[in-house]
């Protein structure tokens, strides 16, 4: 009798025990519910697959087929981002920070202004007597031009202008000869004269760094009078060209980010 007893005893602790298991499972659960409801109220899209973003930040592939909805939903039909002119300012103003290229191109094709730490180092050491081996420096400073045109393809433009470097960094020195460079980028290495030369070509104002005058771009002007602006992002990978004595001395971007200014 004493033996049932004692059986019924462990039947039912084991009874409690699984009870109090499945309880605290089911509380786990529900926490878990509820952490991820709160998650999604505070995201619109709720971790859904891109196709599933219908009036979020994407849209579905069978409404980005129609240039209305397209254009609602700030995408192109080809799948790039129609920005702001805050957004590109925005990017501008980081990319000394996070080594990226940024050029922008009128919908003519022609190159308006670039921001890139390779490009204006090699810029700001570029002389008129450089020599690499057989190359010499005009033909050095052709093939650095051949390169970023190559990185700022996109199909918007089928046809963009020649990179010209001595036009976008062209500079006016004080007291200057011929022989002296006519053009460079004298806030190279220098963060807060880099601030002070985006500053000049957001708002048109002049940059002056010593002898040094840079007419800057008046982008912001610019920006604001478009029609459109399309952001391109391009992922370069550099690696078929390191055998190059280009770029054993002159280092190019890995993201080039283009911003495409369709007129009104």
């Amino acid at each position: 009798m004493e033996n049932a007893v004692e059986a019924l005893k462990i039947a039912a602790a084991v009874l409690i025990f699984t009870i109090a298991i499945t309880v605290a499972f089911t509380m786990f659960s529900n926490a878990k519910e509820t952490a991820d409801d709160v998650v999604k109220i505070q995201d619109s899209q709720e971790y859904l697959e891109a196709a599933d973003l219908e009036g979020k930040l994407y849209i579905s592939s069978d409404a980005v087929k129609s240039e209305e909805n397209a254009k609602n939903a700030k995408i192109t039909t080809k799948g790039h981002r129609i920005v702001e002119v805050e957004d590109v300012i925005s990017t501008i103003y980081r990319y000394h920070l996070e080594d990226y290229g940024v050029t922008l191109i009128s919908s003519t094709g022609e190159p308006i202004a670039r921001f890139d730490s390779g490009t204006e180092s090699f810029i700001q050491s570029w002389t008129s007597t450089a020599v690499n081996g057989s190359r010499k420096a005009e033909e050095i400073l052709d093939d650095y031009e051949k390169k970023i045109n190559e990185y700022i393809k996109n199909p918007y433009i089928s046809s963009i202008g020649e990179i010209d470097l001595k036009k976008l960094y062209k500079l006016e020195i004080e007291g200057s000869t011929e022989k002296q460079k006519k053009f460079g980028a004298p806030w190279y290495g220098h963060e807060k004269e880099i601030i002070r030369r985006i500053n000049a070509d957001i708002s048109g104002n002049e940059y002056k760094k010593d002898t040094k005058k840079y007419k800057g771009k008046d982008i912001y002007n610019i920006l604001s009078n478009a029609k459109e602006i399309i952001e391109v992002i391009n992922e370069i990978d550099n690696s078929k060209y390191l055998q190059e004595e280009l770029l054993e001395q002159f280092q190019l971007p890995t993201v080039e980010v283009v911003y495409i200014i369709i007129n009104k």
